[in-house]
């Protein structure tokens, strides 16, 4: 706190152009240029991870330097990111054909993005307060006629809402970051990226939006200070303040090693831990993400994806097959020498140059792309014990995934920069994976209904969660009531009365009703309003 606010932070009109950047003299060849710009910034970027880990203070230990208003951050010097939060779909309940369309599409996705970018995808599960559930407030009490029936339509739903996982509230950002030389630069490539992004999600019928500087550091603010609800004030960010946008959600205190632990840390008193995925079955399924999801856990699931060039990328796979051969040529004049057959080689190695010239054949023939792959799984509990046993769950239905974690000894503090929303993987750990590897982790599961002025409607199916609607959002909020007579259509529609009345209450309803069904739920007089 009572830091010097930098020049340009916090506004996206003011001076944005004092980042860092490579200046490189006497290289000719674009592509020289280019090669040492990449080495520049990844050197720079590990100078900056280095004083990250090596930080005394939670300040400097927190993994981005500043925040502008417009939601693009500088993540390290000459780096720069911005993030989208995108909406679930039906994916695991929709039809075949459909599953294979949107399969494409998330592949596409992933390829839009060059060598020169990294990408982030996030899907959080964040617990609401304890004392938010089961005692949800869906409609006003405070009207003096319609006020008793809220209440009990209220109750009724607390009920219900204790059923399902809607103590967690479920998130999913994709954030994207480039190098330049300084945040105007950045900005221009961040927008066409942007662009590309939210066209190719909304392909897939997901609501699409991008998160302003609030709305970014909210998001940081959840993993970095689990279990606390802050609101962030922008406002406090004005000019003379002497505040920078990593003093709204800094914590008090990040312990690194608590009690002696070396695989969790504690901040302000909740205990928190990152697994790393280590390694994988021989298929992946694309429900292996989702299952992890759908734990009823506070939790955040972290996919660090970054590109190859294609050039690249066959000439690494190429170079790694030679070196297979000359082992293999190897192993056998050892058999030779030592009278053994020398056509048995082997399992492993057998195993590993299979698996490389099935994946040169992705390569070269079935345009595919080679990524570099991370995968972090971050969750917190009030106590040491709780953790464990949150943990113990992740690892065992991870397990049954064909996905193998480990922890992160002695660097769970770069796997918590890791897992907040800024594309930037401070963890070294990884593997390379083909498009299709990396898509197959797909990180939709069921769509969710829950608008806050809407009615009741039912339970998600594969959930639990309620379903939650208010038909004068729609677009044709028209309908109509067809059904055989002894199938509810009456409690229906008079369910339909009370969901319309009660979150408006200002609202007609006009009822013919020569049967006198409906006196139940009207005035004498025929007003809309409930007695």
């Amino acid at each position: 706190m009572g830091r010097t606010k930098r020049k340009g932070e916090g506004t996206a009109e003011e001076d944005r152009k004092r980042s860092w950047w490579p200046r490189l003299r006497g290289t000719t060849s674009v592509d020289r240029r280019l090669r040492e710009q990449d080495r520049q910034l990844a050197s720079v970027s590990a100078a900056s991870r280095k004083r990250r880990h090596e930080a005394k203070d939670v300040y400097n230990a927190i993994g981005f330097e500043s925040m502008w208003e417009d939601g693009i951050s500088e993540v390290e010097q000459g780096l720069f990111s911005e993030t989208l939060s995108f909406s679930d779909i039906s994916y695991q309940s929709a039809r075949k054909e459909v599953r294979e369309a949107i399969f494409s599409t998330w592949c596409q996705l992933f390829d839009s993005f060059g060598a020169d970018s990294a990408v982030q995808l996030s899907i959080v599960n964040t617990a609401l307060p304890a004392d938010e559930i089961g005692s949800r407030l869906f409609f006003d009490e405070s009207d003096p006629i319609c006020g008793r029936f809220a209440a009990e339509y209220n109750q009724i739903l607390n009920d219900k809402m204790r059923e399902g996982v809607s103590n967690l509230v479920r998130s999913r950002f994709l954030s994207f970051a480039v190098g330049a030389k300084d945040v105007e630069t950045a900005a221009l490539r961040l927008a066409r990226l942007r662009s590309d992004v939210m066209q190719t999600l909304q392909r897939m019928h997901c609501e699409v939006i991008r998160l302003d500087g609030k709305k970014r550091l909210q998001a940081i603010n959840d993993l970095l200070r689990p279990g606390k609800k802050t609101e962030i004030k922008w406002e406090l960010l004005g000019p003379g303040s002497g505040l920078r946008a990593k003093d709204l959600i800094c914590p008090s205190c990040i312990e690194t090693k608590p009690e002696g632990s070396s695989t969790k840390i504690r901040i302000d008193g909740i205990w928190c831990q990152t697994l790393v995925f280590r390694s994988f079955g021989s298929e992946l399924s694309d429900r292996c993400i989702a299952d992890i999801i759908d734990l009823p856990l506070p939790l955040a699931i972290v996919l660090h994806i970054r590109g190859i060039d294609k050039t690249k990328a066959i000439s690494f796979v190429s170079q790694r097959l030679a070196w297979m051969d000359k082992e293999i040529i190897d192993e056998q004049r050892l058999a030779l020498k030592r009278g053994y057959d020398y056509t048995i080689l082997p399992s492993e190695l057998k195993h590993s140059k299979t698996e490389a010239e099935d994946l040169l054949d992705h390569l070269q023939n079935k345009n595919q792309r080679l990524f570099r792959f991370t995968g972090l799984i971050y969750t917190y509990a009030a106590s040491e014990a709780a953790l464990d046993d949150q943990v113990l769950q992740i690892k065992r239905v991870a397990r049954a995934c064909s996905i193998d974690l480990d922890s992160l000894d002695l660097r769970q503090r770069e796997g918590l920069n890791s897992i907040l929303p800024l594309a930037n993987n401070h963890i070294e750990v990884g593997r390379f994976m083909t498009t299709a590897q990396v898509a197959i982790q797909m990180p939709f599961a069921t769509q969710e209904l829950s608008q806050s002025t809407g009615g009741y409607y039912g339970q998600n199916k594969e959930s639990s969660n309620l379903v939650i609607c208010d038909r004068k959002s729609l677009a044709s909020p028209m309908g109509y009531v067809a059904v055989k007579p002894g199938s509810g259509k009456s409690f229906a529609v008079k369910r339909e009365i009370e969901n319309t009345i009660l979150p408006h209450p200002t609202d007609q309803v006009i009822l013919f009703d020569p049967a006198g069904q409906y006196a139940s739920v009207i005035l004498p007089n025929g007003c809309s309003t409930l007695r």
